[in-house]
């Protein structure tokens, strides 16, 4: 399995670091990912793309609510984004 997630997580981290003030306690910078899960099916890549959506719902009277209904879901990749690498 490759490691492009843990080195694009690295080279992120190096590219923030070297952007932060000099007043910024660089030691305690905490760089990852967002959607990160612990699997328990036996794969390995850890890291799930977020999509949200929102719409408006239809009242009975047929018109439109006023307030969005909002969501989201995870999609897991089958394919390292970076490389093309198929998780095993």
């Amino acid at each position: 399995m490759c490691n492009c997630l843990n080195e694009t997580l690295v080279e992120i981290t190096e590219r923030i670091t070297d952007t932060l003030s000099s007043d910024a306690d660089k030691s305690t910078l905490n760089v990852e990912y967002q959607n990160q899960f612990l699997r328990f099916d036996g794969k390995e890549n850890n890291v799930m793309i977020g999509v949200s959506f929102d719409y408006y719902k239809i009242k009975k009277d047929t018109t439109r609510a006023k307030n969005k209904t909002k969501g989201n879901v995870n999609l897991a990749m089958s394919y390292c984004p970076f490389c093309g690498d198929k998780y095993p």
